[in-house]
């Protein structure tokens, strides 16, 4: 019987389960059992979320949990869409390459994040923007992009006010209406996080 290679080296076939998984994002060998987390933070997402002061918004929380069940987790970090950038890259300071959504007025955050050394702009997600032309979000989301965020990873609707135009090369956020796209957009990436 041949001996396992070395207890760091995974089988082939497990290699394929998370091929789109760095080795620094992979769990520690530590408490991983029933724990779908794998950056070494020990969140499996940040989420700065929309509006949520205004009849008919969702509360930041709720954004969470829509996102916390799309993704298959348990553990989102949120962040109030207007909540201080500073307190988001402090965050991200203690939890470095963390997978980042920002949804709605939250994407006013994308250029800021973008250049930071914390956020792996591969995986900086920015979810229906507002786009109004020469707007601040449309300056942001366009900052994140020069700032090497793939502008497929912008997800938009339908329309001007879920993101449409905003920049080329964006995807479809596949909602059904706003709030949907937090959820379709979640479901695109469910895989990568666990």
């Amino acid at each position: 019987m041949e001996k396992p290679r070395s207890f760091t080296e995974k089988p082939s076939k497990e290699k394929s389960v998370v091929s789109s998984i760095t080795k620094s994002e992979k769990p520690s060998r530590e408490k991983t059992t029933n724990n779908p987390v794998t950056t070494a933070g020990g969140f499996a997402a940040i989420l700065v979320g929309g509006l949520n002061y205004r009849s008919g918004d969702k509360s930041t929380s709720t954004q969470a949990q829509m996102l916390k069940n799309a993704l298959g987790v348990t553990n989102v970090k949120s962040f109030d869409w207007d909540a201080s950038t500073e307190s988001i890259l402090s965050f991200l300071s203690a939890n470095p390459k963390t997978p980042v959504f920002l949804f709605s007025a939250g994407c006013k955050k994308a250029g800021a994040l973008s250049a930071s050394n914390n956020v792996d702009v591969k995986k900086l997600y920015i979810i229906e923007p507002f786009y109004e032309a020469g707007g601040e979000t449309e300056k942001s989301v366009k900052t994140a992009v020069s700032n090497g965020v793939p502008s497929k990873n912008v997800f938009v609707g339908k329309n001007a006010s879920r993101g449409s135009g905003i920049v080329s090369g964006t995807s479809s956020s596949n909602g059904s209406d706003h709030w949907d796209a937090l959820v379709t957009v979640g479901r695109m990436f469910a895989g990568t996080m666990k």
